[in-house]
């Protein structure tokens, strides 16, 4: 369902731009989702049960957070607890992930690219031994440190091109970061063809995952995928949907007398979620 209302939103303008997406990007993503539907790896579906009913809140289809806790730690409380179950999530998720890297193909080195957060390398060293299960020559990068740029391109600092990219970074993240290096360069957001690169120099983020020779793993079609503006163009395309919450643009009286959740289209951690009683008033609960 949800690669079909991606599908819906590429093909509607009016659609593309009520996920918050500046337009300057509108042509990299529908190229992304024509050309790179294949690089996709992993993604995350929030889910909640009342024991009665199973609903999605939404997909998180840019993200690995707790790809480690649910490919390892998993399997090992499966194991603490003597689960009957022959049946190990944790163990099947490994194997799927070293399956699906292998059948990626890719025969140059893999660059993880990462923050300094430590979930966030713990997550990056996980991948990395996926990867080099699946044969992948790989480098783990903190930030940009160990890549430059030379003649144009980048290396990183044993002197390999970087061909392919496995990130942890959001792609809102690196749109901010686009418009923050082309006003420090002096450039028009819509043109860079006038900034040449200095051999040596330390990339930006956005230099390496907007670069046309360089392929990303979380693909940038996934932007669309993962917005939550597909909430309510899900709702439209599949009405009262067992597993989707109603889901509207704006407060409807049906939401007003239910009582609602409101929360960003574009949003990290939970945080700005506000949660409000049925008379439309009163605030039950929200995150910072």
């Amino acid at each position: 369902m949800f690669i079909e209302a991606t599908q819906r939103v590429m093909n509607d303008d009016e659609l593309m731009a009520h996920c918050g997406i500046p337009q300057v990007f509108w042509s990299r993503i529908r190229y992304s989702w024509a050309n790179h539907r294949h690089l996709e790896m992993s993604g995350r579906l929030d889910l909640a049960f009342n024991g009665e009913q199973l609903k999605v809140f939404d997909y998180n289809a840019d993200s690995t957070s707790a790809l480690f806790e649910c490919s390892v730690i998993q399997q090992k409380w499966a194991k603490a607890v003597q689960l009957e179950s022959t049946f190990l999530p944790g163990f099947q998720m490994h194997r799927a992930l070293v399956y699906n890297w292998k059948h990626m193909n890719i025969k140059s080195r893999v660059h993880l690219l990462i923050n300094n957060d430590p979930e966030e390398m713990l997550t990056g060293l996980y991948m990395q031994q996926v990867m080099n299960e699946a044969g992948i020559d790989t480098k783990l990068c903190r930030m940009t440190d160990d890549l430059y740029w030379k003649d144009g391109k980048i290396e990183d600092s044993d002197g390999r091109l970087v061909t392919t990219v496995w990130k942890l970074w959001m792609w809102d993240t690196i749109f901010n970061d686009y418009f923050n290096t082309q006003k420090e360069r002096g450039l028009d957001v819509d043109n860079n063809t006038h900034w040449i690169p200095t051999n040596g120099e330390h990339p930006h983020l956005s230099d390496i995952f907007l670069n046309d020779q360089i392929q990303v793993i979380e693909p940038l079609w996934k932007v669309i995928t993962s917005n939550k503006a597909l909430l309510p163009i899900l709702w439209s395309m599949y009405p009262n949907h067992p597993y989707l919450l109603r889901s509207e643009w704006t407060v409807t009286d049906t939401l007003k007398r239910s009582g609602y959740v409101k929360k960003p289209i574009v949003g990290c951690c939970g945080q700005n979620i506000t949660l409000y009683n049925n008379d439309d008033e009163t605030v039950i609960d929200e995150t910072m």
